[in-house]
């Protein structure tokens, strides 16, 4: 695909440059959050399968049982890791660019927050379609438990 931006030289003063900086601190500590969060989400989903194994579905299960419980954990957990990483290697390719001054360096930084916002955005578009579904499912029943106690 041709690139159809017209190529100029953008050079970044230095107000800037500070400003970068202290982007890509925030992009560091933001992404080893979400590094964490991940982490303790897949633990946790581990720990809930341990507890399915115990406990049993009838006593800790609930309406969901714990395998579910546990499979969501760990799929959320593995959906988080990649916008973290992006965001992770935003900060270290700002990080390179700003020390270096090298274009290839904050292109890359550059793409790889584009990545991240991608991400961020078809999932916020999946999670919107699943309230809508969630809303329509909803009122659906609603309708069909009033004519049901209607009849």
């Amino acid at each position: 695909m041709e690139n159809s931006i017209p190529q100029k030289n953008l050079s970044i003063p230095t107000e800037g440059v500070s400003h970068l900086a202290s982007l890509r601190k925030w992009a560091l500590f933001l992404s080893i959050m979400g590094f964490i969060g991940s982490g303790l989400m897949v633990i946790f989903g581990f720990f809930f399968g341990a507890l399915s194994r115990t406990f049993g579905r009838s006593e800790f299960g609930g309406a969901f049982p714990s395998i579910l419980i546990m499979v969501l954990y760990i799929g959320m957990g593995i959906l988080y890791f990649f916008p973290s990483f992006y965001l992770f290697k935003f900060s270290a390719n700002l990080k390179s660019a700003l020390e270096t001054y090298i274009d290839t360096q904050i292109a890359e930084a550059f793409n790889n927050l584009r990545s991240f916002f991608t991400f961020i955005g078809i999932l916020t578009i999946i999670m919107l379609a699943f309230c809508a579904l969630a809303i329509a499912g909803g009122i659906l029943v609603g309708i069909l438990g009033a004519i049901a106690v209607g009849e």
